[in-house]
């Protein structure tokens, strides 16, 4: 396990390692797409601070941002909220892409194996499926997918640069 996992990361700090302006993470903030699990910003001079897991949600938001509908990424973030441990490198993500109102994200742990235990989030109403199959009705027709092991992969790179 790296280092950085129980490192804390303010908001300049998140965005060099995310390649981006410290005003566009706070403009994600303002959108609903990020909360800061460590310390939110509590007036002028207070500072937002960030956890791992939150730099790894930083970077799906960043990636989804252009093809992802807002109302997407706004569930998504509470859904994190909520569901902190679904951010670990074990999971695969598969998420809607460009459609409004978009009815289910997938969320597979890669580390049970054949036997994936697949958890759809139908806008805050979270159900395990038994099987693959029977998520295919559930898939709107585009979609990404993430396996979050290499996006923490690349966040703990950037982090060794920017140190």
């Amino acid at each position: 396990m790296n280092s950085n996992i129980n490192r804390v990361y303010t908001t300049p700090e998140l965005g060099g390692i995310l390649n981006l302006p410290t005003r566009k993470v706070i403009s994600f903030v303002e959108r609903g797409y990020l909360r800061p699990s460590v310390q939110d910003a509590d007036g002028h001079g207070s500072k937002r601070l960030w956890s791992h897991n939150d730099t790894v949600w930083a970077l799906l938001v960043t990636l989804c941002s252009k093809v992802v509908s807002t109302g997407t990424l706004r569930h998504l973030g509470r859904f994190v909220e909520e569901n902190p441990s679904k951010l670990g490198r074990e999971f695969f993500w598969t998420i809607p892409v460009g459609l409004e109102g978009a009815s289910a994200i997938h969320i597979a742990n890669k580390e049970e194996g054949a036997n994936l235990k697949s958890y759809i989030t139908h806008w805050f109403k979270t159900s395990e499926v038994g099987n693959m199959a029977n998520l295919q009705a559930t898939f709107e027709p585009i979609s990404i997918q993430f396996d979050l092991g290499q996006l923490h992969d690349f966040i703990e790179e950037k982090v060794q640069q920017v140190s």
